[in-house]
Formats: C-alpha cells, structure tokens, sequence
C-alpha cells in the first residue's frame, strides 16, 4: 500500500511497469519500512520505474510554456492532498487531489486539452497522467520532478492567501528530505 494505494505487481502492470518494474518498486517499498538508509534510494528506484511510462515536461519547459504569449497555457492539475496544495502551489493550478474523483472534477474539459499533472515528486501525477491518457485525453504530461522540483528551482508558487510562497508541504519526513530545510513547511 501506498499512499491509499494498493500496489501489487498486477495493479503495476496496469499502470504499464513490467514485471521487472513491478518487483523494483515493490522491493524499494519493503526496504523503506525496513533499512532506514536505504528509504528514499529505494523508494526513489520505484518511483522512477512508475513514471517512465508517462509522458513528462521538464521545470524549465513549462516555464517557458506557460511565458508565452502565444501558446494556449496548459491546466496545471495537482494531485496532492488538499492540505498539500494549500501551502503552496503552481499559479493556477487546479487542485484534484489524490484518490478524489478525477473523472468528475474534469467532466468538463476537452479530451484534446493539453493538460501538465504533478505532486510532490511524480509519482501519484504518473498515475493520474496514465488514468487520463486511457481516458482520451491526449495531450497530458507528467511535470518531471514536480513541485519539490520546481520550487528547488525558486519558480513561482502560491500560497492560501493568494500571495508569493517560499514554502511547500513536505509529504512526509522522509520525502521532504528531498528539499530544501528552508522551503519545507511544518508538519502538522
């Protein structure tokens, strides 16, 4: 189980991870519970088998998108929690959070609307990016390294009042090793 989740090797295969990938994320989630140094390069190896099979745009990519005037902007959809994006988020992001009903929330936007999806690091994005791409949508990207990504880079975030934030929600004290101590906000 992750994160609400139940990861077997048929629900990873689902999600298109060969039986390789499947073993790779399911033998980094036993080391987390068990080897505290091995955590985060473990987890990260499954997380990473779990997002190859997506398409992704880069940090810098999407800031260059998202400047021009003369494209259409993508829907940002982020898929963490709701007490995640209230700390902070993309500016104009749409908040469809994990396990919610993404079919309902997104009823109404064309299948052919270019769409970039993230979350904390890429994972629970791959696998709302891959539900929508067997959706019909086709224009769907996965934002590589997500939020924890972009906010390294000091692009723009929002925080709950609408103003500039410095800060993003950790996840977790394990993932949230994987910022900054300066930008992670407090767990509650």
């Amino acid at each position: 189980m992750y994160n609400g989740h139940m990861l077997t090797p048929s629900s990873l295969r689902r999600l298109g991870i060969g039986a390789a990938g499947a073993l790779v994320v399911l033998a980094g989630i036993a080391a987390w519970h068990h080897v505290p140094a091995l955590r985060i390069a473990a987890a990260l190896v499954g997380v990473r088998a779990a997002i190859r099979n997506v398409k992704h745009i880069s940090t810098a990519e999407l800031s260059a998108w998202r400047a021009d005037p003369s494209r259409v902007p993508p829907l940002l959809l982020d898929v963490r929690e709701p007490a995640e994006f209230a700390v902070s988020h993309l500016p104009g992001a749409r908040n469809v959070p994990w396990g919610s009903d993404w079919q309902l929330a997104l009823r109404d936007i064309p299948r052919t609307q270019a769409i970039v999806v993230y979350c904390s690091i890429g994972y629970r994005s791959s696998v709302l990016a891959r539900k929508l791409e067997q959706a019909g949508f086709v224009q769907v990207v996965n934002l590589e390294g997500s939020i924890f990504k972009w906010a390294s880079e000091s692009r723009p975030l929002i925080g709950p009042d609408g103003r500039a934030a410095t800060v993003v929600h950790p996840y977790d004290t394990t993932w949230g090793s994987l910022i900054a101590p300066s930008m992670r906000a407090p767990l509650p």
